[in-house]
């Protein structure tokens, strides 16, 4: 026997090293402890896990839809053109009442004017 090693030996036949038994061992061992549920322990963990990151997956996702919505009523605040149109809208329809009087005042003067025009040309003809 040399380097240390046993030899377990029964009626002539060589049963294995120390270390060859040892190694048995510990493998049955570990299989003993994945069979009771050993490996139980690392799947809840990676369940607890998943359900974190769920959570927090569905918090983002909120998150998310809260800023976009923020952003859609922030883009509408600072939209120029949708602030200007009513009042450009407003200054067209003031623009259109504006020639429309216009139009009335340039009729009621020249009423005005022919009605003057009439009389000053009959005071002419009557001498006076």
């Amino acid at each position: 026997m040399s380097g240390g090693e046993l030899v377990l030996t029964s009626a002539g036949a060589v049963w294995g090293t120390l270390p060859g038994w040892l190694t048995l061992v510990s493998l049955l061992a570990v299989a003993v402890i994945l069979v009771r549920g050993g490996a139980g322990t690392a799947v809840e963990g990676l369940q607890a896990t998943n359900r974190e990151l769920q959570r927090q997956i569905h918090e983002l996702q909120s998150k998310v839809a809260d800023l976009t919505n923020e952003n859609a009523e922030l883009r509408g605040r600072t939209d120029v053109a949708v602030v200007v149109a009513p009042v450009i809208e407003a200054v067209r329809a003031h623009e259109v009442s504006a020639a429309k009087r216009s139009d009335r005042t340039l009729t009621v003067l020249d009423l005005i004017a022919q009605r003057l025009g009439k009389d000053a040309e009959h005071d002419r003809q009557a001498g006076l």
